[in-house]
């Protein structure tokens, strides 16, 4: 006897319904798609990572350069300081040599007149 809600399915009747096919493509496709995504975002996020360790790269580099301007200013000033001071003491050295050889001077003609 027929049962009209009752579907018998044969044997070599294993074909797959259209709208079945066409979820499980759309899945497929959807699937794929997120991986792309995936793969463009993650290469992305690998030049972006790049970019900033370049960045970094070119901060440190300007930094140290800086520094070592800074360095060899402050070494300079040193050096001028140095300078002088140095030539301020050999001055203040050659007048007091002066007015040493002054006194003893003054000394050897106040003994002569002494004697």
């Amino acid at each position: 006897m027929h049962r009209p809600t009752e579907f018998t399915t044969e044997v070599g009747d294993e074909e797959e319904n259209p709208y079945e096919e066409a979820k499980r493509q759309v899945a497929e496709e959807r699937i794929e798609a997120d991986r792309r995504v995936a793969q463009a975002r993650n290469k992305e996020r690998i030049e972006a990572d790049r970019r900033v360790a370049e960045e970094r790269i070119e901060a440190d580099r300007r930094v140290a350069e800086a520094r070592s301007k800074e360095r060899i200013e402050a070494d300079r000033r040193v050096a001028e300081a140095r300078n002088r001071e140095r030539v301020e003491s050999e001055w203040r050295l050659a007048v007091l040599k002066r007015r040493v050889a002054e006194l003893e001077q003054e000394t050897a003609e106040g003994r002569r007149e002494a004697e």
